[in-house]
């Protein structure tokens, strides 16, 4: 066989090589895993941040793990709750399917809210309204 099919043949076996090297199909997510992370219980001080973009509102507790401050984007949050300075405890989970122009922290799924202290909205006809935008 004459030495340029041979270069040739390494060639294109080469070639062939790196182009099917990435190949393989994406590891599938288990939706399942998601969607049954548990029920997630926080108490936290409603804050509405001035100066910080795409933020309207955010919910700040208290990070034993870690230390420090922890704060999360709220999302079907009973506006009646939503009162600067108001103590909250919330029920629901963290929300890795939805995204927001706010990044000051996590979206949190609100299922339940309880007010510690501090006052109410009187918002006659207020239901839940999100409050990042998936």
């Amino acid at each position: 066989m004459p030495k340029f099919l041979t270069v040739a043949l390494m060639v294109v076996g080469f070639c062939l090589i790196l182009g099917f090297q990435n190949c393989a199909p994406a590891p599938q997510e288990d939706g399942a895993s998601r969607s049954a992370l548990p029920k997630t219980e926080i108490t936290a001080t409603v804050v509405k941040p001035l100066n910080l973009d795409g933020c309207r509102v955010l919910l700040c507790a208290q990070d034993n793990v870690e230390g420090g401050q922890k704060c999360f984007i709220p999302l079907k949050m009973d506006s009646r709750y939503i009162v600067e300075g108001n103590v909250v405890k919330v029920k629901g989970k963290q929300n890795f399917d939805a995204v927001s122009t706010c990044m000051a922290g996590d979206i949190f799924e609100v299922q339940e809210v309880e007010l510690l202290s501090g006052s109410m909205n009187n918002i006659p006809g207020s239901s839940p309204a999100p409050f990042a935008t998936p």
